[in-house]
């Protein structure tokens, strides 16, 4: 479970998350904070789901509609992919504009 701002000058911080995240990522979640460990882990989605994943999270953004996306990555210290199911839930402010995400994710088979 995370909770990211999506807008303002903090946006793409997290707020909140669950220190499960190491199970996924490979990493602690107070690692997971610094702009480095987050372009890392970007690095290891599957190169055949980047486009995919990237065109669902627009159409989210746009609708406004809680999304889910399933993609497989590599684990920081990880040789092999896993899959990730996720959940994104957009918040919206006063004036209908996405100001959080808030996500669920968990390994698949």
């Amino acid at each position: 479970i995370y909770i990211m701002k999506h807008s303002g000058e903090n946006k793409g911080t997290f707020e909140y998350m669950n220190p499960g995240i190491e199970k996924i990522f490979g990493v602690k979640k107070h690692e997971f904070v610094t702009p480095e460990v987050q372009k890392e882990v970007s690095s290891r989605y599957h190169p055949e789901d980047i486009a995919k994943m990237a065109a669902k999270k627009k159409i989210m953004l746009e609708s406004k509609e809680k999304t889910k996306f399933k993609y497989r990555m590599k684990p920081i210290g990880s040789a092999d992919y896993i899959w990730i199911e996720e959940l994104v839930i957009p918040k919206l402010d006063e004036e209908g504009n996405v100001e959080i995400l808030i996500g669920i994710m968990r390994e698949v088979e």
